[in-house]
Parts: structure tokens; sequence; C-alpha cells
């Protein structure tokens, strides 16, 4: 469901603005736990208002909604800073051989 709901937002998106548009359909994207973050005027402010209202018109149709989780995990992806191509590729490079394993209190990466 996360995947089609990014879809959806970013089709809206696309209209919009392409740069939030390649931040929602990137392979590698920051994300946000526990719903708190910080960000400058600037950053809100670069997001096309029509991508704000239809945020605002998803999310608050009842609370504890789905879609809530998902702009949580986001918020990073909208207003954070772009990790480089040189990021992304190193951070796919490595997730292609990665393998954690948590078991009890610990974690084994082979």
């Amino acid at each position: 469901p996360l995947g089609a709901w990014i879809d959806s937002v970013a089709h809206v998106a696309a209209n919009a603005s392409s740069e939030v548009w390649n931040r929602l359909r990137s392979p590698v994207v920051p994300v946000c736990y526990g719903g708190t973050f910080a960000s400058m005027r600037e950053r809100i402010m670069a997001i096309d208002r029509s991508i704000w209202a239809e945020l605002a018109r998803r999310l608050s149709r009842a609370d504890n909604l789905e879609e809530g989780h998902y702009m949580e995990r986001l918020w990073g992806t909208l207003l954070g800073p772009i990790p480089s191509f040189e990021r992304r590729q190193r951070i796919l490079g490595r997730a292609s051989y990665t393998i954690v394993n948590y078991t009890a209190n610990t974690v084994n990466a082979r």
C-alpha cells in the first residue's frame, strides 16, 4: 500500500513539481521515524501549494489513518536534503549484499 500511495501522490506532484516527483520516486529516500522533524521555511515553501493541499485533503478525513503513518515516514523525503547520486549508489550497492539478522538482542550483518 505505501508504494501505491506514493504513486498516487507522485502523480499529483508530477503535475505541480518535478522536484517532488523525483524525491518520491527515488529508489533511496531519507525517512523520518516517530513523526519528529525540523525543516527550513525555504524547503516548505519550495513545495507547490497544490501538493500541500492534496496531502491535507488525504490526511484530514479521519484520525490514525494509514496515510498518516506513510507521511510520518515521508517528511524526511519531502523536506530533507536529497542524498547525492554517489551516496545513493553506495547505499544501493551495500543493499545488494548486506543481510541483517536480528536475533535476541544482537545484530549479525554479513
